[in-house]
């Protein structure tokens, strides 16, 4: 059994093996002192920092590295971690020391306090996820302008799932059928807004599509009565069956 301090330092070791293999920075925001302390390298490399640059105050650190529009959500973090010794978390913008750019990060911690309830430091942990934020922001403008495409084109788009029978229908196709955006819809509003003579053969292109033995294709015209308003519409309807682990959709 290794004594205390060889224990010590390997647990601490360790800890640098999964800190460094997850790319999180170790921090620790001296309340006593109010500065800043860099525990590991991947800190430093999160906010451009070197190990020859000096310690940030507080009041620095808020002015050279805070992005303007964050800083009084990061003010309030802090506050409310030293004040209610709860987890804190925290996203938001930093500028890099060593190349000036702007960064997303996201820091989590916990208020540290001596044994007469004194607060001490807040400790944590920080990551870059500017990565993670461009990706959701290209995926935003990418479904912005497939809803304006749709919206110009006056599609509708719908998805059926065949083990659940819950049918999804955007406002383009609810309008279809005569109903307002906010309306509920399931599979029996889908047969009830057919029009009377089109019912039967959209039922037989139905079963054929959703028949395994078919390609599953689904391609149909027919006219739709207004659940709400009573305008007859002429609708050409496609789609094709997809499995998603045991899932069937249309």
């Amino acid at each position: 059994m290794p004594f205390p301090e060889e224990a010590l330092h390997q647990r601490q070791q360790r800890l640098d093996i999964a800190t460094t293999a997850a790319q999180l920075g170790v921090f620790e925001w001296d309340i006593q002192t109010d500065y800043a302390i860099w525990e590991n390298p991947q800190t430093y490399q999160i906010f451009g920092h070197t190990l020859e640059d000096e310690t940030l105050g507080k009041a620095e650190f808020m002015e050279s590295v805070i992005h303007p529009e964050d800083r009084e959500t990061f003010e309030w973090a802090l506050a409310e971690g030293i004040k209610s010794n709860n987890l804190f978390h925290l996203i938001c913008r930093i500028r890099r020391r060593n190349d000036g750019q702007w960064r997303w990060i996201e820091l989590s911690g916990q208020l540290d306090v001596a044994l007469d309830g004194t607060p001490l430091r807040l400790v944590g942990v920080v990551s870059d996820i500017s990565d993670r934020k461009q990706a959701e922001t290209a995926l935003k403008e990418s479904e912005d302008r497939l809803r304006l495409a749709i919206e110009s084109a006056q599609l509708g788009t719908w998805d059926w799932n065949l083990t659940t029978n819950q049918l999804t229908w955007d406002a383009g196709c609810k309008a279809m059928f005569g109903l307002p955006p906010e309306a509920k819809i399931s599979i029996e509003t889908f047969f009830e807004g057919l029009h009377p003579d089109d019912r039967q053969r959209v039922e037989q292109v139905i079963q054929g599509s959703v028949n395994p033995a078919n390609g599953g294709d689904y391609d149909v015209e027919y006219r739709t009565i207004g659940i709400q308003d009573g305008i007859e519409r002429w609708i050409k309807a496609k789609g094709s069956r997809r499995h998603d682990h045991g899932r069937q959709s249309r």
